[in-house]
Formats: structure tokens, sequence, C-alpha cells
């Protein structure tokens, strides 16, 4: 059975890419793909399946990672929650 992925981050063609990436694995199956965590909200309902780990943009319009990750943290407490970024290291 593939485990369910769900992917946030207002990067259309990074979370394209990396949706596609993870789909050519035989282990995860991409369920939800939103561009922030307002649009998320909308979309989860609609998934066939929960995502057992959602993939979660830190910086984010609308609805931000932050708050995103506080929503599914109260209304999914299953799910498991992986912050990304693409901010650069400062040295």
């Amino acid at each position: 059975m593939k485990t369910p992925i769900g992917i946030v981050d207002d990067h259309q063609l990074f979370l394209k890419s990396l949706s596609m990436m993870l789909k050519s694995f035989q282990v995860y199956d991409v369920v939800a793909e939103a561009l922030n965590g307002k649009e998320l909200q909308e979309k989860i309902v609609q998934c066939p399946v929960v995502p057992a780990i959602m993939l979660i943009d830190v910086n984010m319009p609308v609805m931000n990672g932050i708050e995103t990750a506080k929503w599914l943290s109260k209304d999914y407490p299953e799910m498991k929650l992986v912050a990304l970024s693409i901010n650069p290291v400062k040295s």
C-alpha cells in the first residue's frame, strides 16, 4: 500500500516538480496539492484519502506554513508534518 502525501507550496513549479518526483517512487501517492493553507483547507475535504504526511512550505501568502501546521495539528492530529523552505542559509 502506498503512503498518501500532500504538498502545500506557493511556488507552483516546485510543487509540481516535487509531486512528479514523489509519484515516481512506488511507495508514495500524492493525493493533495495546494498553493497555500487556505486552498488546502478547501481541497483536503475532497481528497479520496487523507494524507499521512503533509509537506508544508513555511512562507506562503494567504495562510502561511505555521498557520497551516497549527490547523492540521488540530484537525488531523495523526498526520505527520514536514516543513519546507527554500530560504538560503546565511553564513
